[in-house]
């Protein structure tokens, strides 16, 4: 009788440390796998094509989002906005790219200003609407639209994911848009040394 007690309590001692686990893997996601990334060109804010291979000998901070977006988007561009700071001079040699997934709503005149809020170094990219699911597809993020009450309104559920590109276009790592600042930070300039 005794024996059968203690195994439950055995049993939830593992289970509780496979979830304890679980929950810390999620967290602190593992680097990239190899084959997730690619060059790509889109269309910035200046109307000149943007390719990522312009970037060669820089670090690029790559999310995919839209101008729209009520939550994930602001909290991942202020994310980047501090990655930056905290970074100082080393600054300079980051670039962030922000690619919509809203391309019909997401117009260069509306991602301009929307890019200038965060700061200068910003930069916005848009295309088609099949440029757009092929570059998201290289980088296996996802996105649809979902229709809300208004006829005339939707949001975007997408994926928010912010990808660490290193100075020869590999994608290096991958981090959640509440991942902390200093994360990244470290990760840049462990990429830079």
């Amino acid at each position: 009788m005794r024996r059968i007690l203690v195994c439950p309590a055995v049993f939830c001692s593992i289970l509780a440390m496979v979830v304890l686990s679980i929950d810390n893997v999620q967290a602190d996601l593992p680097p990239a796998p190899v084959d997730i990334g690619g060059d790509f060109t889109l269309t910035g804010t200046d109307g000149k094509p943007v390719s990522l291979g312009d970037f060669k000998d820089q670090i690029v901070l790559l999310f995919f989002g839209y101008t729209y977006c009520p939550d994930v988007c602001p909290t991942a561009m202020l994310t980047l906005q501090n990655v930056r700071g905290m970074l100082g001079e080393k600054a300079s040699r980051v670039n962030i790219l922000f690619i919509t997934v809203d391309p019909e709503r997401d117009t260069l005149e509306t991602l301009k200003p929307y890019m200038a809020y965060f700061g200068s170094s910003f930069i916005g990219l848009r295309g088609s609407l099949q440029e757009t699911a092929r570059v998201a597809a290289l980088y296996r993020t996802s996105y649809r639209k979902v229709e809300t009450d208004s006829a005339s309104e939707y949001l975007v559920a997408h994926s928010d994911f912010i990808y660490l590109i290193d100075d020869q276009g590999r994608t290096r790592s991958m981090y959640r848009s509440h991942t902390p600042t200093k994360k990244i930070v470290d990760d840049i300039l462990e990429l830079m040394n």
